[in-house]
């Protein structure tokens, strides 16, 4: 071994035995246990990190939360998926900070990764007031079908104007079928074609004027 490495080496077996003394004893020196997890997961080493993570994480460190979610939503190397953890975890990061953008990601993780509809809605209310057009879409979709909420067509519109407003494709599509079948909206088989080729024309990247 080079003697540069050899360096290396004996640092930061020094820096983890610092920190993960401090961790032990669960000292907040330099949030030592999520330190110690964030390198454990840096060298891919997610048995170890995970442990250190969690313990972190346990403290309400919002960084540690966070990637224990996405080790557990992705069931990373040593970590089983779970994303009934994953979106509580998340959860938790929003009630930290109170914030559109975390609220977004905790709606999504109960939405995307396990259909708890009702657990999502109230995080993509909150995201989607603080101007989320994606979220603004997705909680359109939830009253349009019924999905974790009485089903709703006025509302359903709404939400999907206000996410193609902007320019959100999804949005101007599910829009374009309101118009064509009156659910939520006067039927308009017009508006139905102009939505529909404005959402076309913003997934190739040609328009760029917004919905008024």
């Amino acid at each position: 071994m080079a003697a540069n490495d050899s360096g290396k080496t004996i640092a930061v077996l020094a820096l983890v035995g610092i920190l993960g003394a401090g961790a032990f004893m669960g000292n907040s020196w330099l949030n030592a246990q999520y330190i110690v997890g964030k390198f454990y997961a840096d060298a891919g080493e997610w048995q170890n990190a995970i442990f250190w993570l969690n313990k972190s994480a346990d403290q309400g460190n919002a960084q540690a939360l966070s990637e224990t979610a996405m080790a557990y939503l992705d069931g990373r190397d040593g970590v089983p998926k779970d994303a009934n953890h994953a979106c509580r975890n998340l959860e938790k990061v929003y009630d930290l900070h109170k914030d559109a953008a975390n609220a977004a990601n905790a709606g999504f993780c109960y939405d995307e990764s396990m259909q708890a509809f009702a657990q999502a809605l109230p995080f993509y209310k909150i995201a989607a007031q603080g101007g989320n057009n994606a979220v603004r879409y997705k909680l359109g979709r939830l009253y349009d079908l019924g999905q974790g909420t009485e089903q709703n067509y006025d509302t359903a519109a709404y939400w999907y104007r206000q996410a193609a407003k902007g320019n959100n494709a999804p949005a101007l599509y599910s829009l374009a079928l309101m118009y064509m079948q009156g659910h939520g909206v006067p039927k308009s088989p017009f508006a139905a074609y102009v939505l529909a080729k404005s959402a076309q024309a913003k997934q190739s990247g040609n328009d760029t004027n917004e919905l008024t």
